[in-house]
């Protein structure tokens, strides 16, 4: 779990800054990166970085409650 939210944040900074920072810079200053580009890139680093892997847990605790086994025998019968 850990290995996982900290390669989706990784990723997900990555990929985030180049679909969201970079065209709205070019749109709006003809520039590639904006001229606040470190405070803005650590804003989103630190919120990323604190969102992901807070939520992984919880949510691996979820899933993980009720036996994998149990979950397909019911969806088994159902069907």
């Amino acid at each position: 779990m850990g290995a996982e939210s900290v390669i989706l944040t990784v990723t997900g900074v990555f990929f985030g800054t180049a679909a969201g920072t970079v065209p709205f810079t070019v749109v709006r200053t003809d520039a590639v990166l904006p001229d606040q580009f470190f405070g803005i890139r650590l804003a989103m680093v630190v919120v990323s970085a604190a969102a992901t892997p807070g939520a992984t847990p919880w949510t691996a605790r979820q899933v993980l409650r009720t036996p994998a086994v149990s979950a397909v025998g019911s969806a088994a019968q159902a069907a």
